[in-house]
């Protein structure tokens, strides 16, 4: 008993420690996050004299992308901070043409502006970013691959722009181990009702010890993982 005391409590050493050397530590860094939609395709219509129209030209198809950007790190983002030779910009790949682009939400303090140099780039500006601090826009372009959308930047003292991290919990990792689909696929392929309600019997009591220890020793750091992920800004967050 004293031994499991003194395993728990190591256990909330190294998750305390873990976390305040989290908060403490000196980010900077920029991200993004994108999702696309269809808004309407003449594909989706037979009737061949059917035509769309967008300013006025002629158009097959027109999808609509939203990009979150924020500052994902805890130091600000200055506008001398942009390396001038690779802004942040929104560019399209192949034949994806923009057609226009929207700021959506942005804070007036942080005076995001942008600019369409033409077809294939969108050039943004701003003047700082802190953190937690950035914008949602709306690109609307023809139909291509999601891929064909990219969004670049280089900054002083930190990286190019990135995707932002998508987090797992170590508890769902867990239960994703192969060991609970296999023993799935058992109770599956039993087919007498009385022997399946025995085998499950008998997983529930060789299974149990496994989860609750798994929830005593990975479920500290699930809880500080999510106290320390800086989430996307709910009020540009793609819903």
């Amino acid at each position: 008993m004293l031994n499991i005391v003194f395993l728990l409590l190591a256990i909330f050493g190294i998750a305390v420690s873990a976390y305040t050397y989290k908060k403490s530590k000196r980010d900077k860094r920029l991200v993004f996050k994108s999702r696309s939609s269809k808004i309407i395709s003449k594909k989706d219509f037979s009737f061949p004299k059917l035509s769309f129209q967008y300013d006025g030209n002629e158009i097959e198809d027109l999808i609509m992308t939203e990009i979150s950007i924020w500052n994902y790190g805890t130091e600000p983002f200055k506008a001398e901070d942009v390396v001038k030779t690779d802004c942040l910009r929104i560019e399209s790949l192949r034949d994806t043409i923009i057609y226009e682009c929207q700021i959506e939400v942005a804070n007036e303090h942080n005076e995001i502006k942008f600019k369409q140099l033409s077809e294939n780039e969108v050039r943004f500006n701003f003047l700082y970013l802190n953190s937690s601090e950035g914008m949602k826009v709306r690109i609307f372009h023809n139909d291509s691959n999601s891929n064909d959308i990219v969004i670049k930047g280089r900054f002083i003292g930190a990286d190019s722009i990135t995707k932002a991290p998508s987090k797992e919990k170590y508890i769902s990792a867990f239960f994703d181990l192969r060991f609970f689909d296999l023993t799935q696929n058992l109770i599956n392929k039993i087919k007498f009702m009385p022997l399946k309600f025995i085998v499950i019997l008998i997983l529930i009591f060789i299974q149990f010890p496994f989860v609750i220890l798994a929830f005593i020793l990975l479920g500290p750091f699930d809880y500080i993982n999510d106290s320390w992920e800086r989430k996307i800004p709910e009020a540009i967050n793609l819903k």
